[in-house]
């Protein structure tokens, strides 16, 4: 897989920021589910998106070793959703590992993804076309 784009241009974007805690990732999935209600997204793949988002956020949350908030923004077009969460870090240099397990997981259930330092950012990025579930 690798990199993502980060969204389109235009369309409507639903943001949340939440703690950056793993006691929040359900208020993440719920997020999700409501910002791609009507996309064209159906009930599969919005589960997988779902669990696409609890292991980036994941990642983010346990690297970043912060409390500061982790933002969610979800957009979609009429081809695709795209995922951008972003949490303060403070090593700039910093690059967290993706492992095996959760790469098969996101190559499974997302068509891109990508997990970066932006600055003082880390940034994690989930791209899905719109469409029913990979793994049924």
């Amino acid at each position: 897989m690798g990199m993502g784009r980060d969204g389109p241009a235009s369309g409507p974007t639903a943001t949340v920021t939440v703690p950056a805690e793993l006691r929040f990732l359900e208020v993440l999935r719920t997020a999700v589910r409501i910002a791609v209600d009507g996309s064209g997204c159906d009930s599969g793949c919005d589960r997988d998106l779902q669990l696409a988002v609890d292991e980036l956020a994941s990642i983010l949350i346990v690297s970043a070793r912060t409390p500061s908030g982790l933002q969610l923004a979800v957009t979609h077009d009429e081809t695709d959703v795209y995922v951008r969460m972003t949490v303060p870090i403070s090593d700039a240099g910093f690059h967290p590992e993706v492992a095996d397990l959760t790469r098969l997981l996101l190559d499974a259930t997302v068509d891109s993804y990508d997990v970066r330092t932006d600055e003082e950012d880390l940034v994690g990025v989930l791209q899905r076309s719109l469409g029913s579930a990979r793994y049924d």
